[in-house]
């Protein structure tokens, strides 16, 4: 049950510790280390506040893409995360649940 003025859901904190721990999700889950190591830092651009170098983004996701296609189906979100990231007006983070959340609560104020 989530804690009263701490965000409605337990997903943050469960993603976070999902990829906090890559040797423990890989053991319960059989997806390759690597590729959980790589997503998690994907997630955490996705919810940065900070311009990402685009060029270095898409090698990232792309070489992420085939470790993904060589073990798993299609990634399409890996394909055309840059054109999403490029279309934002405001960096990709602000547009995550704990942007919004962070917004609740100086509304409530």
């Amino acid at each position: 049950m989530p804690k009263q003025k701490s965000g409605n859901t337990n997903d943050g904190n469960t993603a976070r510790k999902f990829f906090r721990h890559p040797e423990k999700t890989e053991e319960i889950t059989g997806v390759e280390f690597n590729l959980i190591k790589r997503l998690g830092i994907i997630l955490e651009c996705i919810n940065c506040n900070i311009k990402i170098n685009l060029e270095k983004f898409a090698e990232y996701t792309r070489v992420s893409q085939n470790i993904y296609l060589r073990n798993y189906s299609w990634p399409k979100i890996l394909v055309t995360l840059r054109d999403i990231i490029e279309a934002c007006i405001l960096p990709i983070g602000s547009y995550s649940e704990e942007a919004q959340e962070a917004r609740n609560k100086h509304n409530r104020q």
